[in-house]
């Protein structure tokens, strides 16, 4: 099974959880109350929730198609 196959059995309200998590983590950095560590983090949870959505996965499979091309 395939990471993108076990992100899509997660519940969309837990992704909405980690994500508000995510944001109140970087708003707190933001005004020194919580280390570095966590905005790293916050900014790897963003990039990967960005890179999972619909809209960047249907610009990979179309430049993966491209690439297939004879």
């Amino acid at each position: 099974m395939t990471i993108r196959e076990q992100w899509e059995i997660v519940p969309e309200s837990f992704k909405h959880t980690l994500d508000a998590v995510s944001i109140m983590a970087l708003l707190g950095n933001l005004i020194s109350i919580l280390p570095a560590a966590s905005t790293v983090l916050t900014f790897i949870w963003c990039g990967l929730r960005i890179y999972e959505s619909p809209t960047v996965q249907r610009w990979l499979e179309r430049r993966q198609e491209r690439r297939n091309r004879p």
